[in-house]
Order: C-alpha cells, then sequence, then structure tokens
C-alpha cells in the first residue's frame, strides 16, 4: 500500500519538493525540519507504505494545527511552490525498492518540477582537505557555479547517506529532474549542520532572504529545546 493521507488532488503541480532521508546525525530531518518552521508550510498529507514502520508522537511545530506527528508527512507552501516529505523512520529494506518506485510515480503523475534528496556523508569520507563540506549529485546538467563552497559529486555511493542514491537512481530511470545534496558531518549535536545545510539549500532554490553569515536569522521549531532531553537536576551536584 502507498497512500497519501489527504483531501486534496493533484496539488503538486509544478512543486519543488524536499526529501528528507535517513543519515548520520539525522541533518536530513533536521534540515527539513527547519524548511517546515522557517517557512510556515502546512501540513496536506501522511504518507503510508509497507515499508514506513509506524511512529505517533507530538507535533514539532507549534503552526502545525494537527498536533500529532507521524513517520512520514508532506508539507507544502503553496505560494513557494516548495513541498517537503519528512521521513522520520528508517525505512524497511525488503519493501524498500517498492516504495522507491511508488514515489517515483507519484512525482511523475503529481508533475512535481524538481526533487531534492537530501541526506549527510561521514566526515572521514571527505578525503581533501581543500573540497567543498557541500556536495550535489545532478541526472540534469548544472554546475551551481555561483554557489560558493559547493562542488559537484562523482561518488556513485554517500556512505552515511542512507537509501539516497537508492531513490535518486529510481527517479533518474522515470526522468524526474533530481538533486542530491548532501554535506560532510560528524555524530553529535548536529543543529549546525542542518542550519548550514538549509542555507546552502536556499542559495540553491532561493525560497526566502537570509543572509548565508548570519545563521541566526534561521528559526529553529520549539521541540529542538531539548533535543537531548530534559536538563539534568541541580540536585544530583
Amino acid at each position: 500500500m502507498f497512500n497519501f493521507i489527504t483531501n486534496k488532488e493533484k496539488f503538486l503541480k509544478d512543486f519543488k519538493i524536499c526529501v528528507s532521508t535517513t543519515c548520520v546525525g539525522n541533518v536530513a530531518q533536521l534540515t527539513t525540519d527547519l524548511l517546515v518552521e522557517n517557512l510556515k508550510m502546512e501540513k496536506v498529507a501522511d504518507l503510508w507504505h509497507d515499508s514506513i514502520p509506524p511512529l505517533i508522537g507530538l507535533s514539532a511545530f507549534e503552526h502545525i494545527k494537527d498536533k500529532t506527528t507521524s513517520a512520514a508527512e508532506l508539507y507544502v507552501n503553496e505560494e513557494k511552490k516548495l513541498a517537503c516529505l519528512q521521513i522520520r523512520t528508517p525505512l524497511t529494506a525488503p519493501l524498500m525498492g517498492d516504495f522507491f518506485q511508488k514515489l517515483a510515480d507519484f512525482a511523475k503523475s503529481e508533475q512535481i518540477k524538481q526533487v531534492l534528496i537530501l541526506t549527510a556523508s561521514y566526515a572521514y569520507e571527505k578525503h581533501s582537505v581543500q573540497g567543498s563540506d557541500f556536495m550535489f549529485k545532478s541526472n540534469k546538467e548544472r554546475d551551481f557555479k555561483g554557489i560558493p563552497d559547493l562542488n559537484k559529486s562523482f561518488t556513485p555511493k554517500i556512505l552515511g547517506g542512507g537509501y539516497a542514491m537508492k531513490l535518486y537512481e529510481v527517479l533518474n530511470e522515470k526522468e524526474i529532474d533530481t538533486v542530491v545534496l548532501y554535506k560532510y558531518v560528524s555524530e553529535g549535536d548536529n543543529i549546525p549542520d542542518a542550519v548550514t545545510l538549509f542555507i546552502k539549500l536556499n542559495q540553491i532554490i532561493q525560497f526566502m532572504e537570509i543572509d548565508s553569515k548570519n545563521e541566526k536569522m534561521v528559526k529553529c521549531p520549539v521541540s529542538w529545546k531539548y533535543l537531548f532531553g530534559n536538563r539534568p537536576p541541580t540536585e544530583i551536584y
């Protein structure tokens, strides 16, 4: 089963859609949260597929009317013609291929303009000290030469990038305009990595005015306040 639970039909024509992947540091999911928060995106659908383990929790955003969070959700900003597919759980490997095929068919039928896959790679896989922390891969001729600190990737795999390249290959077979954007990161507090990837994504598709040198302009969701749990009680010291 592949089903977007929504009351809308053909609502993503000419949209660009960002798809998060499970990756090192959860950087893609964090970046997608920043998109939803800063663009005040509307939640329009929950996605169900046998490959997606179910999850339910409280909403991560104050502005969202739906007070629950599920494993896979679709958010949109109609003014910007930008959508986000936030996938919060790892996909079940044996069913992953079917999910990618159905997601590609959905993108084709909805006439989505471009798919941007967000992910990350292990910092130790960056073998050039002078190289950029940000990399992209595209199935169309583009070089983004006007964007600083962004290099084209020629590697067939993104170690630590989860299923990003597998999804890219399926979308490429369907001739869907696709870009993979990733950053080399280390495990830990990856909020700074998410903020910089968010800014780099904005430089590519230009969805808001932001000073790339002032990361404080990026607003974090209220749910990030205790991302690593509550502070320890002072009584223990």
